[in-house]
């Protein structure tokens, strides 16, 4: 078993030789890839590991590397909660819906800011969360703005 660090500067793993190897073959690990094998604590390239010998392969030894660990298929997707949070925070700053949208649009972009955070090598979308949860801050400020406006309204008559 080995762990290794990816091109994102994560740490993988523990995974067997032989996913290690379907990393090797999809690119997402490289013989510079750095490596630790399970019960040890040195970390030195994969290429010398004797587990996994690269002479002769040209191919793999120039390759450009890819992030290793989960991607989909189309590649990285933007967080359908981010993005939900942020049409809700919008639809609370322009709307009638006022703090119950923001509200929403927080909650959504909190929780997809998360999924991001969690899972960087699926999603992507941190900036579309952090605006639907500035926009939903925002929401709730003219809210309580103009619910002081008419406050002070009411107070003066």
């Amino acid at each position: 078993m080995f762990k290794i660090i990816g091109a994102d500067q994560r740490e993988y793993g523990p995974v067997n030789e032989e996913q290690l190897r379907d990393w090797i073959r999809d690119k997402r690990a490289t013989p510079r890839t750095l490596a630790c094998k399970s019960g040890t604590n040195e970390w030195k390239p994969l290429n010398q590991w004797p587990e996994f010998s690269f002479e002769g392969r040209d191919d793999i030894l120039k390759s450009p590397i890819k992030p290793a660990g989960v991607m989909p298929r189309g590649g990285y997707m933007n967080n359908g909660l981010a993005v939900a949070g942020l049409v809700l925070s919008i639809c609370g700053l322009l709307c009638c819906g006022g703090p119950v949208l923001s509200a929403l649009g927080l909650i959504f972009g909190l929780i997809g800011l998360s999924e991001i955070d969690r899972n960087p090598m699926v999603y992507r979308g941190r900036g579309i969360a952090l605006a639907a949860i500035i926009i939903a801050l925002i929401g709730f400020a003219q809210f309580a703005f103009a619910i002081g406006v008419g406050a002070l309204r009411f107070i003066a008559h």
